[in-house]
């Protein structure tokens, strides 16, 4: 069921393979592809190599645009390229402001149409492969205009919001309320929190225990997949956890048990 998604191999620990497996987690997820390029392919070599040697399987994720059907179509090849190369069981579309035309980003005509196109060339390209939805998670734009709407989930295998937050309420309430709409796409549900870190504010990003913590989400409710964000700051997570949070491996565990 764990995830442990990588952006770059700095930011795991060392021994990390080792710690996962032990942990009871499931697969790495590290980031192949970034548009319409290859993302250091090195080190995602690197990141394969050391979670196969532990018996964790492959996922890959990648950053992408998708600001028109032709970038979409481009994106769809080379992620489909990378997943293939890879031998990954599942890959993570990662998909933001760009491709919804919000925030700074210049409007897009229409993301639900791009998004559909990558769909269905990356079905094309890399048969077999889960697909996974872990961008912006708006039906609607904030002008209104379809995004990820229920049809366009319902092309997914499965409904990887990003459900981060710095207050306990945050994280489980939208564990809730992505997971009834994934099942009303019917569709998987494999939600992607916080690692329970302190950053230097003081700030702590994921709840793993205690009232509305994951371990009482997921017991009520277990998903099919649980991804933890593994970036700057999350170093130590993995094994020791934080003055906030028990250690992903015990958590984990615990969920397991």
């Amino acid at each position: 069921m764990g995830v442990i998604t990588n952006w770059r191999e700095k930011y795991l620990p060392t021994g990390w393979p080792e710690l996962a497996k032990a942990g009871g987690f499931h697969a790495v997820s590290t980031k192949i592809v970034d548009g319409a390029s290859s993302f250091h392919p090195d080190e995602a070599a690197r990141v394969f190599a050391k979670a196969d040697a532990a018996g964790l399987r492959r996922h890959g994720w990648g950053w992408h645009n998708l600001r028109d059907d032709g970038e979409a179509t481009l994106e769809a090849q080379r992620a489909a390229q990378e997943a293939t190369r890879y031998g990954v069981d599942a890959y993570w579309v990662n998909a933001e402001k760009v491709w919804t035309g919000t925030e700074d980003a210049a409007p897009t005509a229409n993301p639900e149409r791009a998004m559909t196109v990558f769909v269905e060339e990356f079905r094309r390209g890399a048969p077999g492969v889960e697909l996974i939805f872990n961008g912006y998670s708006s039906p609607f734009t904030s002008d209104g205009r379809p995004a990820l709407t229920p049809a366009l989930l319902a092309r997914f295998d499965a409904f990887g919001p990003m459900n981060y937050g710095t207050k306990r309420s945050t994280p489980a309430n939208k564990y809730r309320s992505r997971s009834a709409r994934a099942k009303s796409a019917g569709v998987e549900f494999a939600p992607m929190h916080g690692t329970g870190r302190v950053a230097k504010n003081g700030s702590v990003w994921g709840f793993n225990s205690g009232p509305d913590g994951l371990l009482e989400l997921v017991t009520a409710d277990p998903p099919k997949y649980l991804a933890f964000w593994y970036g700057p700051g999350s170093e130590d997570m993995l094994a020791h956890g934080s003055s906030a949070n028990p250690s992903l491996s015990e958590t984990l565990q615990a969920m397991h048990a």
